[in-house]
């Protein structure tokens, strides 16, 4: 785990990283891989992802997935209903 001190100047690299990539990249693919990667390392997790909504069905999707088990989730996608089906029972075991 990093000092306070180093988490800080890791963070502003990170930032300045993203800046540089934006203004060099045209592919938003690439752009929206590379943010996430970077949250992920800047929240310390294992794995991050980008899910959007597709405008026609308005089911929920992965765009991006990356860390250990990206490939599992990066084709699946979340009907509506599935996810309401989720979110009902979250909301009655809180």
């Amino acid at each position: 785990m990093l000092d306070p001190q180093n988490k800080k100047l890791q963070q502003l690299n990170t930032l300045v990283e993203m800046t540089a990539l934006i203004n060099s990249t045209l592919d938003p693919y690439t752009i929206k891989t590379k943010v996430i990667e970077a949250a992920t390392r800047l929240l310390d997790t294992e794995s991050g992802s980008l899910i959007l909504i597709d405008p026609e069905t308005q089911d929920l999707y992965f765009e991006v997935a990356v860390g250990e088990k990206s490939y599992e989730v990066q084709s699946n996608e979340l009907p509506r209903s599935k996810l309401r089906g989720i979110l009902l029972i979250k909301i009655k075991v809180l």
